[in-house]
């Protein structure tokens, strides 16, 4: 005959059940706002639903955060390193409605780094309705260096 204390409660079974509970809990912010880090306003849905707002003011810090270190590398000559920073806050700045002004620091690095193709790329990736002053004198610059290397 076996005694068994039925009040065991196995530490591995409880410590997988929080887990559990836990990563429940717990949302990747930045695979779900990507593209809307800036956003301060509920925007609706074709089906009427409203879409949940970002974390506000720590999305925001992460940006202003995500620009300081890529303006740090571009001092310190780490364009490499710069260009992913600068990359990744626009993929969660968004293109849109941006709040920061990393598409024009990226477009300043890659023509101050003589890399025209590189400029090329990144402004057709933008939209056509982009109203800032740095892309559109960018374009142009490009647009018309190349048009002399032609002629």
């Amino acid at each position: 005959v076996y005694d068994f204390d039925t009040r065991y409660v196995d530490p591995h079974l409880e410590a997988h059940q929080k887990a559990k509970e836990k990563a429940q809990r717990i949302r990747n912010i930045l695979t779900i706002f990507k593209g809307q880090f800036g956003r301060m306003e509920s925007k609706e849905e074709e089906d009427g639903e409203t879409k949940p707002l970002p974390p506000q003011p720590h999305c925001r810090r992460f940006l202003s955060l995500l620009m300081q270190l890529g303006l740090l590398n571009m001092e310190a000559k780490k364009y490499k390193a710069a260009r992913e920073v600068f990359l990744e806050c626009i993929d969660l700045d968004g293109i849109t409605s941006p709040v920061t002004n990393a598409r024009c620091r990226l477009m300043r690095m890659y023509l101050e780094a003589n890399r025209p193709a590189s400029a090329r790329r990144l402004w057709e990736r933008l939209p056509q309705t982009d109203n800032s002053s740095w892309i559109r004198y960018s374009a142009a610059l490009i647009e018309y260096v190349s048009w002399k290397l032609l002629e």
